[in-house]
């Protein structure tokens, strides 16, 4: 990717992605998350054939200099594609988007409100982001998110676009920017939830485990000991090894998503792994079979000095509930492998919080931005409602007056 100027950089809105190998994204965005790549937007777009890729993009004399990624929808899909979710709101069927902490401000119905309003204030919708990845930040030079905010929000909204919705935004380094140009183009921002790392700053495993917190290290070994009990085996197969496993692995992941109120269907995850396989991904599935069943999987994408943990899933017919799986297979071997290949950084994503806690991760902040073509000004109220709501569901301190949702977020900036 190149540098560039207002003078020398053409910003354009609402288009692809130029083609870009996984060695050239590697290259080109080690930083960035798998999720945002061009290798799974692509996917995506298979995955999802009623959300339109509908990208920014600044070049400097043809080629790529930054982007920031998203999809349209001209009508209500997926709750977690839904711009509604982010104000509180769930369909008749009761589902929630991913990730929501469930908490909803007391006194205020915020389905009721939404409903109020009506769908056709809010779609066709513009989600930035990662729709099946669950994040949202731009790729390439910060010094452009400002204009390509610009030239987003001005080319949406004369597209008919009657909601803007940044929905997965984590409180990394190099975030505030995004979040500084879309409030001022009147969105506003909300504290989503939380989601958990681990740094890897450790020499080895070994190590690691012995500078955890005297309750932490006691909580792994026990892990250690179950499992080598268990009579389970982990296999990891990378790239073109897991291919056999696909179909069994999306259906677990399922299995799993659903209990936790993810809306993925099997042929979704399926889509995406197949992308990540045709672009060389460094893709890895951590599988755990019982005999020759496979009954538990993981899905990671190592990306630069980062481990990424995407899904996970077990058959809990076969398993049970206590089965003594869960923490080797989504964090010990993983980390495990991390280490001996000198990795820096886990990624394990939102959801439970305590058990991850104990095993040494730490927390980072999510907010959500939300744009709409005519301002509502109940909007504002519950979406600040909601966000004290979350943070109470969390235990954490009410947002400072000053502040912003997601730097007041605990966490550090990794």
């Amino acid at each position: 990717m190149t540098a560039g100027t207002d003078q020398t950089t053409q910003v354009t809105a609402g288009v692809d992605l130029p083609a870009m190998s996984w060695e050239e994204e590697l290259h080109a965005l080690p930083d960035l998350w798998p999720y945002l790549g061009p290798a799974w937007l692509r996917a995506t777009a298979h995955a999802l054939p009623d959300a339109r890729p509908w990208h920014t993009v600044a070049t400097r004399d043809g080629e790529l200099s930054a982007y920031i990624a998203g999809f349209w929808f001209d009508s209500p899909q997926a709750v977690d594609f839904d711009p509604r979710a982010y104000l509180g709101w769930q369909p008749p069927s009761g589902d929630t988007a991913c990730c929501d902490t469930g908490a909803s401000p007391e006194g205020i119905d915020p389905t009721s409100v939404v409903d109020g309003m009506g769908a056709s204030t809010f779609f066709p919708a513009l989600i930035l982001g990662s729709p099946l990845g669950f994040r949202t930040e731009a790729a390439g030079d910060p010094e452009l998110v400002a204009r390509m905010v610009d030239e987003l929000v001005k080319t949406a909204l004369d597209n008919g676009a009657r909601s803007i919705v940044a929905p997965w935004i984590p409180s990394r380094d190099g975030n505030q920017p995004l979040i500084d140009a879309l409030v001022g183009h009147g969105g506003h921002e909300v504290f989503w939830g939380q989601e958990y790392h681990m740094p890897l700053t450790a020499q080895t495993y070994a190590d690691h485990v012995e500078a955890l917190p005297s309750r932490a290290r006691v909580t792994v070994n026990r892990d250690h000991r179950n499992f080598a009990e268990s009579g389970f085996e982990i296999k990891r197969l990378d790239g073109e090894a897991a291919r056999p496993h696909l179909r069994r692995v999306a259906e677990l992941t399922c299995y799993n998503r659903s209990k936790y109120d993810g809306h993925e269907r099997p042929e979704h995850v399926e889509a995406i792994l197949l992308g990540m396989l045709a672009a060389k991904a460094d893709l890895r599935c951590y599988a755990a079979f019982q005999g020759d069943t496979l009954v538990g999987s993981c899905v990671a994408v190592r990306k630069g000095d980062r481990l990424v943990l995407k899904w996970s899933g077990f058959d809990y017919e076969l398993l049970g509930r206590r089965s003594g799986l869960y923490f080797p297979l989504i964090i010990t071997r993983p980390v495990q492998d991390a280490y001996a290949e000198g990795l820096r950084h886990a990624e394990f994503g939102p959801g439970s919080e305590q058990v991850k806690r104990r095993r040494g991760c730490v927390a980072r902040g999510i907010s959500s931005v939300v744009i709409l073509a005519e301002q509502q000004g109940q909007v504002v109220a519950l979406l600040d409602a909601l966000g004290s709501a979350r943070r109470a569901a969390l235990r954490l301190e009410p947002v400072a007056a000053g502040e912003t949702a997601c730097c007041a977020a605990e966490g550090d900036t990794a």
